[in-house]
């Protein structure tokens, strides 16, 4: 990891293919920092000033991933669906995993990352010679 960027230790081989800044939502306020999609996982990588208090790097290999949505608020307002530390809704990006777990991001231009992330995610995981 670089002393302001937020990179991650790749493993041999490992090439990474998008990358977007985000905050990584749970019960306290967001980490923020750096998601990266590679062909292997989805890894967050805390923000410099974040890694002491809240911040290991966090990832999940992408045969993990059931799918990756926009969240939508419950009745389509933003008033009812507003927790605390979870972001407008228009920024929330929900990450399901084969295990149930939902792991949420926040992170701009959601619409636009969501159908990167999708496609390749798709592409990767269809690709893989293990299924």
């Amino acid at each position: 990891m670089g002393w302001l960027s937020a990179k991650p230790a790749l493993e041999a081989g490992e090439a990474v293919l998008w990358r977007r800044k985000a905050g990584l939502s749970g019960s306290g306020p967001p980490t923020r920092g750096t998601l990266y999609l590679t062909d292997r996982r989805l890894i967050h990588v805390p923000a410099r000033l974040q890694r002491g208090r809240s911040g290991e790097v966090r990832d999940w290999p992408l045969e993990q991933i059931k799918s990756v949505e926009g969240a939508q608020s419950r009745d389509f307002t933003i008033y009812r669906d507003l927790t605390p530390h979870a972001g407008g809704v228009a920024n929330r990006l929900h990450v399901r995993l084969q295990d149930g777990t939902l792991l949420l991001f926040l992170l701009a231009r959601r619409d636009e990352a969501l159908a990167e992330m999708q496609g390749l995610i798709a592409r990767h995981t269809a690709a893989d010679p293990g299924e």
